[in-house]
């Protein structure tokens, strides 16, 4: 089950499970309510129920006020960046981009975290996306290892390895001339 099909899954229990919202809301460190984040993950770039645009959307618009060849360019200012220390020389518009970008890879993994940790939410049923397990050995106690703990760390692993790389290459791209 891929991580888009457990928040929609998610996002459609919340509705009627105030246990499943309290439960979200405890386990979720994003900006955002964790039901518009699950419905936004669900359904990119719409607006979720309660009205709220998704803030992916934000980003198409910096990116091209950032990189169209018609913008006019504002002073160049210094600031820290954040994951080196050293000063960039930037416009304005390249620190409002670089911001979101990173607020915006923070709220991905804030939601992959639940996402993860919230997969095998009773009622959900069986995983159909999911291979067939291996018929591997039986430990000494006689139950089969689970691997779905394995797979999630993974899984996390690779949404901050993506955000990191997103951050990386907008960083070297503010900074090319």
């Amino acid at each position: 089950m891929t991580l888009k099909t457990v928040a929609g899954r998610l996002e459609t229990a919340a509705e009627t499970d105030p246990g499943l919202v309290i439960a979200l809301r405890a386990a979720y460190r994003g900006r955002h309510d964790v039901q518009d984040a699950l419905w936004w993950r669900a359904h990119p770039l719409s607006r979720s129920p309660g009205g709220h645009p998704d803030p992916l959307v934000g980003l198409g618009a910096e990116q091209a006020a950032v990189y169209s060849r018609s913008r006019i360019d504002g002073p160049l200012s210094e600031v820290a960046d954040p994951d080196t220390g050293e000063p960039v020389s930037a416009t304005l518009g390249e620190h409002r981009l670089r911001e979101l970008t990173r607020l915006l890879a923070q709220d991905a993994a804030a939601l992959d975290l639940v996402l993860v940790s919230f997969r095998g939410w009773p009622g959900f049923g069986p995983e159909e996306d999911d291979p067939e397990p291996d018929p591997a050995p039986a430990s000494p106690g006689g139950a089969r290892p689970d691997r779905r703990p394995a797979r999630g760390i993974l899984l996390v692993a690779a949404g901050g390895v993506a955000g990191l790389l997103i951050g990386v290459a907008v960083t070297l791209a503010l900074r090319a001339p």
